[in-house]
């Protein structure tokens, strides 16, 4: 049984790894806990940089909404508030140069037994 599981969890990393899409996940404090080579990639942070840090995703990726809103609450939290279990929308990002780029994200809730 625990080979299947290890086989399991080997295949989700290998799937990470290789998504074209960035994937990120942020626990309730918004702190970054997981960050895929394609979020590497796409911001210019190394994963490494990104979980060891402890801020939250806002003060990494400065977000605003596609009209320049400033979004320091984070739309992800949205989710919590709202009983919604999915959010798509557009923002603009700072990447580590420290350019704006534009981005379309996808939120998705992920509970644990807690």
């Amino acid at each position: 049984m625990t080979s299947i599981l290890e086989e399991k969890e080997s295949l989700q990393e290998i799937a990470l790894r290789y998504l074209n899409d960035g994937v990120f996940i942020f626990d309730k404090d918004r702190k970054i806990v997981l960050f895929n080579p394609a979020c590497e990639q796409i911001v210019g942070f190394s994963a490494e940089e990104i979980t060891n840090n402890e801020t939250n995703c806002f003060d990494i990726f400065q977000c605003h909404s596609s009209d320049g809103e400033c979004l320091a609450i984070c739309p992800g939290l949205d989710l919590l508030e709202e009983k919604r279990t999915k959010i798509a929308r557009e923002y603009l990002i700072k990447t580590k140069e420290g350019k704006q780029k534009r981005v379309v994200t996808n939120y998705s809730i992920i509970k644990d037994d807690n």
